[in-house]
């Protein structure tokens, strides 16, 4: 890329999962018949207008007495205006008690004193429609490569509906797990953009850009099988659609109205040309556009070191050698750590946080990790280090001592810092309470038993089973089912209900289409 400038961000996802990567080759795709499914686009239609059952507008004054604001819990009146935080107040509890007691003016609620107010979470990597997919390698009809035999042949048969259906269902997912945002990383953009606004999901759509035939033969790799994939068989998912799409979203002010932004999406440095990355750089610089990608092997200089700054996910065969062609004040460093627990090689992320390095987390696809449950992955990155013990020359010390005295300390996971990098995307702020940042609330009951008695709530809502707790959520400044009956809201709600049903036909659909069921 000599020659090449940009100083938009770049997202890399340091990718070693084939699962991830989602190829398939041409000739896996099956056929599937009209007459299989039933479901018309005007019934799409009329279930996306709908959506406002679930999804309602704001309440312009939110008053917290513990909210979480620059790293600490305290009053505060939070003003939403337009789907962002207009304003920040900070308060007494004696001046909320007045409010409480005087009763809430029209457009202003009131939180209790038990209920912590907190940025809703982000999920920094996944793949929502491959939640359709979980669970489906335990059949026993099935035998074979997981990746090659299964999810190839999967994707390859996807349609645009099918994408917007099951992306629908991640999304919801998403949301009654407290997350309020997604960067996510498939084919079909316009589909993944409406099933966001179809449920009120907000986030980051980087539509995968795929290299053609043409451009992995420009590589010269001797293996290209393994590059194929549904990017390049797919109806327009090939990579000048897959650009054209993301310029679209980019432009399109609605979207970015309901909290839904764009990211150019390119698969994996190793999966397209350098011409093509230049096409792809050049059109970042153009549009002001981040960039989200998987790198599958090493890290190559050839693209990292053009950008001013990147953020790389999964990483779990970074060695040394490559962290070098990284710099801390330019590059995050992010993992899904369940993904990478079930395929058995964890990275090494104490050396990312040993060398200056951010973190971000996500949770990569439902079908790898089985759930999209971002504070799920807070435990295993605050506490996976320490399993490492077990194996550790500390731990042989111990055993031949018999004694505690020189074992290792119990605290032998360094203590991990949270913060928000203001640079992931340079239209847009979320994850963080904080004017201008996108109004993406969420409020849970700090009396909960799964949180009392919250002597620390910080510690509490990143290690606790957080779900069961929440009682509201705001995505872009509407609330998503009802405060206080956050969860049955939703699942009672006739907009989920159908949704569901389109999805779960769909999925029976094209799991017959490929005779696997």
């Amino acid at each position: 890329m000599e020659g090449v400038r940009s100083n938009t961000a770049l997202l890399l996802l340091l990718a070693c999962l084939p699962l991830t990567c989602s190829f398939a080759p041409p000739s896996s795709l099956g056929i599937r018949k009209g007459k299989l499914f039933k479901h018309e686009v005007s019934r799409r239609k009329n279930l996306a207008l709908s959506c406002s059952s679930v999804a309602q507008d704001h309440d312009s004054v939110i008053a917290s007495e513990r909210a979480y604001i620059t790293g600490v819990f305290q009053p505060a009146l939070l003003s939403i205006k337009n789907g962002r935080i207009e304003s920040i107040n900070k308060t007494s509890c004696l001046e909320i008690e007045r409010l409480r007691k005087a009763g809430a003016s029209e457009g202003t609620l009131v939180l209790q004193p038990n209920q912590l107010l907190l940025p809703a979470m982000v999920n920094g990597h996944t793949h929502l429609a491959m939640g359709a997919f979980r669970g489906i390698t335990d059949a026993e009809s099935f035998k074979g490569n997981v990746v090659e035999d299964l999810f190839f042949k999967l994707e390859g048969a996807l349609t645009e509906d099918d994408v917007r259906a099951f992306t629908r269902m991640g999304c919801w997912e998403s949301m009654l797990a407290g997350v309020g945002a997604a960067w996510e990383h498939y084919y079909f953009g316009e589909a993944l953009a409406s099933a966001f606004a179809d449920t009120g999901f907000s986030g980051v759509i980087a539509p995968t850009i795929q290299a053609s035939v043409k451009e992995r033969t420009s590589m010269q790799l001797t293996v290209l099988k393994d590059l194929s994939g549904p990017g390049t068989v797919l109806k327009g998912c090939d990579w000048e659609a897959a650009i054209e799409t993301t310029i679209r979203m980019h432009r399109d002010e609605s979207l970015q109205r309901k909290g839904i932004f764009a990211a150019l999406g390119p698969h994996a440095t190793d999966t397209i040309s350098p011409s093509l990355w230049r096409k792809i750089a050049s059109t970042a610089q153009q549009e002001q556009l981040p960039m989200h990608s998987h790198v599958a092997q090493s890290i190559e200089p050839l693209v990292l070191q053009e950008y001013r700054r990147c953020i790389d996910r999964h990483g779990m065969f970074v060695s040394s050698r490559d962290l070098a062609f990284l710099d801390p004040g330019r590059h995050m460093l992010g993992l899904c750590p369940a993904s990478a627990v079930q395929f058995g090689f964890p990275c090494n992320f104490q050396a990312w946080d040993a060398a200056g390095f951010k973190i971000a987390l996500g949770t990569d696809a439902a079908c790898s990790n089985d759930g999209m449950n971002v504070q799920q992955e807070m435990r295993l990155l605050a506490g996976g280090g320490v399993f490492g013990v077990m194996s550790s020359p500390e731990m042989q010390k111990f055993e031949k001592r018999e004694g505690g005295e020189e074992s290792c300390p119990a605290g032998a996971s360094a203590a991990l810092r949270w913060e928000l990098d203001e640079q992931m995307h340079p239209h847009v702020k979320m994850g963080e309470l904080r004017e201008g940042s996108l109004g993406n609330l969420l409020i849970v009951d700090g009396d909960h038993p799964n949180l009392w008695p919250s002597t620390a709530p910080l510690r509490t809502v990143c290690y606790a089973n957080l779900s069961p707790c929440i009682q509201g959520l705001m995505v872009a400044g509407r609330w998503i089912g009802e405060v206080g009956n956050f969860q049955e809201s939703i699942l009672s709600s006739s907009t989920f209900k159908e949704q569901r049903k389109e999805a779960e036909e769909r999925l029976d659909c094209l799991l017959r289409s490929l005779n696997l069921v």
